[in-house]
Formats: C-alpha cells, sequence, structure tokens
C-alpha cells in the first residue's frame, strides 16, 4: 500500500475522493479498518479527512450531487487561504496604512476598510502597527456581517457573541466614537481577550460583558437598534486551513452547536 503512495496522487481524484469510494465498496470498512494507521502518512501529500468526517462527506454529497468531486478536490489542493487585515480608522485611514506597510494591499469586495495581503507576509501579528491598534487581522469575507449590519453613526449596537472582537472592532470603527457598542462573550477567557482587542483599537464608547444571552438580552431588551448574533458553529468553512477545527468535529459538536444557536 505505501508503494502506491505516489500513484494514488497522479490519479484524477484526491486521496480524499478514494476513501471515501472506498467506503461504499461491500470490503470497504475492513480495508479501511486495516489501512487506518497507513492514512495519516499519506497526508503529507495533501489534505485528507479522518474517517471521523465520512458522515460529514455523506451529507455534501447529498447537498452537491455532481459537484462533489470538485468540492473534494478543493480541500485536498495545497493552495494557500485568503489572508487579509482591516484597517482601524478610528487610529489610522486607509491611505496613511498603505504609505506605512512594506508590501501591498489588494481591496476586497466585503468592506471598503478590508483588504487582502500577499501570502508571502508572516508574523503579521508582531507588527508595531498591529500592536498600536492601526489594522486588525480578520479574513476579508469575515467583515461582510458588519456591513450587511448597516451601522450608523449614533447607533446602539449589541454584539452577542462578540469574542475574539473582530465584528466588534468593526462596528466601533463604524460608530466613529458616536453612539455606544455592548459586546458580550459568554466565555470568560475569551471574553478577556475581546477586551484586549477593544482597549488596543482605541475604542472608547463601549463596554465588555462576561453574560449569559438569555439574561443579557432579557434586561437590555429594547435598548439597541442593532444586534449582531455570530453564533457558535461547527466550523466546516475552517477544515482547509485549521486543524483543530477538524479534530473537534463530529456530529455530537454539530447538534450542540444548533442548541446553542436556538
Amino acid at each position: 500500500f505505501e508503494n502506491k503512495k505516489e500513484d494514488v496522487h497522479k490519479k484524477k481524484y484526491s486521496f480524499d475522493h478514494l476513501v471515501y469510494n472506498l467506503r461504499a465498496q461491500p470490503i470497504g470498512w475492513v480495508l479501511l479498518s486495516y489501512f487506518r494507521s497507513k492514512i495519516s502518512g499519506l497526508r503529507k501529500g495533501g489534505k485528507i479527512f479522518h474517517l471521523l468526517f465520512l458522515s460529514f462527506l455523506d451529507k455534501m454529497k447529498a447537498l452537491l450531487g455532481d459537484e462533489f468531486d470538485d468540492f473534494l478536490k478543493f480541500y485536498n489542493s495545497s493552495g494557500e487561504h485568503y489572508r487579509g487585515l482591516r484597517v482601524n480608522t478610528l487610529k489610522c485611514s486607509v491611505e496613511k496604512l498603505e504609505k506605512l506597510l512594506d508590501f501591498d494591499l489588494k481591496s476586497a469586495p466585503f468592506c471598503s476598510e478590508s483588504f487582502y495581503i500577499p501570502n508571502e507576509i508572516t508574523s503579521l501579528g508582531n507588527n508595531p502597527l498591529h500592536h498600536a491598534g492601526a489594522f486588525y487581522i480578520q479574513e476579508p469575507s469575515a467583515s461582510s456581517a458588519v456591513t450587511m449590519l448597516d451601522v450608523q453613526e449614533g447607533d446602539y449596537v449589541l454584539d452577542l457573541c462578540a469574542a475574539p472582537g473582530g465584528k466588534s472592532t468593526q462596528i466601533a470603527a463604524k460608530l466613529n466614537s458616536k453612539g455606544f457598542l455592548w459586546s458580550n462573550e459568554i466565555v470568560k477567557n475569551r471574553a478577556n481577550i475581546l477586551l484586549s482587542n477593544i482597549e488596543r483599537m482605541g475604542i472608547r464608547n463601549a463596554t465588555v460583558s462576561n453574560a449569559y444571552p438569555e439574561v443579557l438580552c432579557d434586561r437590555l431588551a429594547g435598548c439597541f437598534d442593532k444586534v449582531l448574533v455570530d453564533a457558535p458553529c461547527s466550523g466546516e468553512g475552517m477544515f482547509r486551513k485549521d486543524s483543530t477545527a477538524e479534530s473537534e468535529w463530529s456530529d455530537e459538536h454539530i447538534k450542540s452547536c444548533a442548541e446553542r444557536q436556538l
């Protein structure tokens, strides 16, 4: 089997596709059990789904139909995922940051302050401008929620599931030190991270809480013009770039996320 490693990756489909289709054969489960220890050895050749994901693959095949093969090939691709940052206009204009950085920014379609950064840029969190709060490291598509929320200066806004603070700090920039932002996070250690980011970005018209949403919403009913809820989810969109998301995925985890969202 080890000798077939190179041949497998030369075929039209990824090894993920091979594993999924092997499962459908009468002796598939026997073979998969035998090769369980071998599968991890093939991971270096590209992304590979853990056997835990077989129920996930079932659902995706039912949803995607003929596009399922392309879906697997995408997860197995070695290309870099998109990376980006968002300019904190409370401290720095877009034009000024572009002059201060030693790499080019490419505009993203989700928010006028969001940009793609070159894949070769590393350790951006150590940049002095990051520590000063001039920008927030954020995948550009993540900024679309606040864009859709259409925050206006003077609004009172509640960010109910706010950590680590990407959307809260974006809301605050839209408020432009007018109105009020309440950022809540139910997990205490994540609430501390949220507070740190709120302070780093220079936000003064905000409070950070560590409270159960049902308690907070009951006591603050009618206080806000707009509410953002980025509820905990199964994280399936993170598989390609975050191995932690892969290891934490399960049907039980999905059910627990659904209960929290309700």
